[in-house]
């Protein structure tokens, strides 16, 4: 028999947020034909397994002019879908890595609306 004993020091999981194209100074600015790929594959301390549930939390929109706008309900929708589809839980693609979500999403750039940021949340 072999005994199992907990990691000393047991520390807490590091989540690392990578995306493409690069974050340059706090800020994702991608042109009109790109995609937005997020990644947490650098991550350490999760056990080998983390669970990876991605979630729009809110985006906001500003013209040119400066005027706030609503987002196209379409695209937002669009958008939760596909992170919902990579996340813990999904029967999209029925593999072993949707038992505990992908640690790579990849938002299409026509459902990213030109003007509106984008708030995004990974657990």
């Amino acid at each position: 028999s072999v005994s199992v004993e907990m990691p000393v020091p047991l520390l807490p999981p590091t989540l690392i947020l990578d995306t493409m194209p690069n974050v340059t100074a706090n800020a994702l600015v991608l042109e009109l034909c790109e995609n937005l790929t997020l990644s947490t594959s650098r991550s350490f301390n999760h056990g080998g397994l983390p669970k990876m549930t991605w979630y729009l939390e809110g985006i906001r929109c500003v013209s040119i002019a400066g005027t706030t706008f609503e987002a196209d309900p379409a695209l937002e929708e669009r958008v939760r879908q596909n992170l919902t589809d990579v996340s813990v839980g999904s029967t999209v693609f029925p593999t072993w890595d949707l038992l505990v979500g992908w640690d790579t999403v990849t938002i299409p750039e026509e459902t990213i609306e030109p003007g509106c940021r984008y708030r995004f949340v990974v657990n």
